[in-house]
């Protein structure tokens, strides 16, 4: 059995080139010039392409603004990537840091305990040497640091001063607990009385 093929719908002519083709480049009868349509298509895939280019151009630079705005604000981190050598330094020094705060601070909980001034011991190089080797967490070892910082050298000693008598006011108390006049109330009394007739 043999069919005949089905008659295929004509196929929409594309629509006519901005510029119409020259006379001598007239397609002849049914034919299609494969080239023109080419050539109108690569135009067409250049404009899209420029375009395109144009809106990834737009997106890039807004993109550029975005992260720098998120780069002031804090947001987000700058691009540079993190130096492993510069990491260790500061993870380094703040280690250190710790340990020196942590041994100020020991300092200042066992220095009573000692009759020590904490400020004397610490601006003292030799006492902040003596430490170096001793953990911030054992009170016996710097207790016995300041113990030994204080019998060497007994200006790291605190210095306690004698009580104050309290002070009143109106001059010295009579036996009777009442403030003694002074001179000047006699004076102020007789001037009212002179005053008042």
């Amino acid at each position: 059995m043999s069919e005949t093929p089905a008659e295929t719908p004509a196929q929409e002519q594309p629509a006519p080139a901005e510029e119409a083709p020259k006379p001598a480049e007239q397609p002849k009868g049914d034919e299609t010039d494969w080239k023109a349509e080419a050539r109108k298509w690569e135009a067409r895939a250049k404009d899209n392409k420029t375009e395109a280019d144009g809106l990834k151009n737009a997106t890039q630079s807004h993109q550029e603004q975005l992260d720098a705005i998120a780069k002031a604000l804090g947001l987000k981190p700058d691009d540079q990537p993190a130096d492993p050598a510069k990491l260790t330094a500061d993870i380094t020094a703040a280690q250190a840091d710790a340990r020196e705060a942590r041994q100020q601070l020991a300092v200042y909980r066992n220095a009573a305990a000692n009759e020590a001034n904490p400020d004397a011991l610490l601006d003292s190089a030799s006492f902040l040497r003596s430490m170096a080797d001793i953990d911030p967490t054992d009170a016996d070892a710097v207790n016995a640091a300041i113990k030994a910082a204080v019998d060497g050298n007994p200006g790291f000693k605190a210095v306690v001063a004698p009580p104050v008598p309290p002070t009143f006011g109106g001059g010295p108390r009579t036996p009777a607990g009442r403030p003694d006049p002074g001179p000047g109330l006699p004076r102020l009394a007789a001037a009212y009385a002179e005053n008042s007739k």
